[in-house]
């Protein structure tokens, strides 16, 4: 968020009422955590150097998902010879009526030769 006025020296924000948080440069990060589609006020005060200043409240309309990135699976291939079984299936056969899943057009074998 950004607020630009001709001779402001500082900013102060305020998020739904929260806390006043204050800016030397009118920029500010804020994270909402409440789940869902909420709308927030949020007050902007800009500082003249002299004291004086002028506030404007924007209300804000923000979606925070119930997701959350979390890995579940990785293999880093660091090691030669053949990949963990116990992770990878090999099909070397296309499984949908002889057409790979997902389109691709290279060939898949089970041969482990190195050139």
């Amino acid at each position: 968020m950004f607020i630009n006025t001709n001779n402001a020296v500082r900013y102060a924000f305020k998020f739904n009422g929260g806390e006043l948080k204050e800016s030397a440069d009118g920029t500010i990060e804020h994270t909402f955590t409440k789940k869902g589609t909420n709308t927030y006020a949020v007050l902007v005060i800009a500082y003249s150097i002299t004291g004086e200043s002028i506030n404007m409240t924007q209300s804000v309309r923000v979606f925070q998902s119930n997701t959350v990135d979390t890995l579940v699976f990785s293999d880093e291939f660091d090691q030669d010879g053949e990949v963990d079984s116990s992770k990878w299936l090999f099909e070397t056969l296309p499984p949908n009526n002889g057409i790979w899943w997902n389109g691709e057009k290279q060939h898949y074998t089970d041969w482990l030769v190195s050139y």
